[in-house]
């Protein structure tokens, strides 16, 4: 019920901030962009997509000997997609997002707790190379309006966060032992995870410093590459802003959006950032506006096939189910027949 009057509230939000902006005006900016526009976007965005998926692949702790290489990268870029598209339009928080990306991972035959514990540290990873992104917002920030109210906030935010990640990574050996234990907790609790025989192992290969190295680098390409893509729908907008001032906005507006992660996708908070920050540097609220909301038509156009894909691991997860269950009647009823 909370998420539903968020989310009412969220759209609510979003009405006041058109019609702040002028409901003609964002229309007209929109227009600009167009079908074509759209598309261009969606494509920039595949490869970031794809990255990510690739991001959490090196997350993903010990696979079966058997599994191959090339099949298991496709599985987790289809989870990536799928938990994208869930996070932003069904009716969840993000945290609703990110346990269907984990069902979606399992389905795909990769075990529940290994989809779980390589999406904790997916998760863990990408909030980490936001850091740097977002630093690097600032510092182009001071660069191109060294004047900013906002240049002491955003730093000392930054070095707080900073801090926090510094101690992550001081007491890792500790921070390891607890998740073991809240691994092995969790997994008496729901006893269907089925845990590996040595939670330790699994749990240290997971965030072994290569793999972990290698998400980390991947997710910042994808952070930097966002910060591009910011760059061209504003120039299809109409909007005539340089690459550095696309960056920060993006960077910016992406880490207000990271607070409000309970509200089902950060409906009404996603363009309330992208008006704040895009009003340092003089772009109309109907500029960014209609930047938000074709970011949110570039989901919608991404979320159909991964909502799809969704849909399809379910189906044939129930369909194996129920040929499973009419084998082991059959072979029930085999067994209970007289000589």
């Amino acid at each position: 019920m909370k998420r539903v009057l968020l989310f009412v509230l969220g759209l609510a939000a979003i009405v006041a901030l058109v019609w702040y902006a002028g409901a003609g005006a964002v229309v007209r900016t929109l227009m600009v962009l167009g079908p074509l526009g759209l598309f261009v976007i969606v494509a920039l965005h595949v490869p970031n997509e794809a990255l990510m998926g690739l991001a959490w692949w090196h997350v993903r702790g010990p696979a079966p000997r058997d599994a191959r290489p090339e099949d298991h990268v496709l599985k987790f870029l289809m989870a990536r997609l799928i938990r994208d598209a869930a996070g932003e339009f069904l009716p969840f928080s993000q945290l609703g997002g990110f346990a269907v990306g984990a069902r979606a991972l399992a389905l795909t035959g990769v075990e529940l707790f290994r989809a779980g514990l390589s999406m904790f540290a997916d998760l863990v990873t990408e909030f980490a190379a936001k850091l740097p992104y977002t630093l690097i917002g600032v510092v182009l920030l001071f660069a191109v309006q060294p004047g900013s109210h906002l240049l002491t906030p955003l730093g000392a935010g930054i070095a707080v966060a900073a801090a926090g990640f510094a101690a992550v990574f001081a007491f890792r050996e500790p921070l390891l032992a607890a998740l073991e234990r809240a691994a092995l907790a969790l997994a008496r609790k729901w006893t269907h995870l089925t845990p590996p025989a040595d939670v330790a192992s699994a749990v240290s290969a997971t965030f072994a410093a290569r793999g972990v190295a290698a998400c980390f680098a991947l997710h910042l390409t994808a952070w930097l590459l966002s910060g591009f893509e910011t760059w061209v729908a504003f120039r299809l907008l109409g909007v005539h802003a340089s690459l550095a001032r696309a960056v920060v906005v993006d960077s910016l507006a992406n880490g207000i959006r990271t607070f409000a992660f309970f509200i089902p996708s950060a409906a009404g908070a996603q363009e309330g950032a992208y008006v704040f920050v895009c009003a340092l540097f003089g772009i109309g609220p109907a500029s960014a506006v209609a930047l938000s909301l074709a970011r949110r038509g570039r989901d919608l156009v991404l979320a159909i096939p991964g909502l799809a894909g969704w849909q399809f691991l379910e189906a044939r997860n129930a369909t194996r189910r129920g040929t499973d269950n009419r084998r082991e009647g059959q072979v029930a009823g085999m067994t209970a027949r007289p000589d």
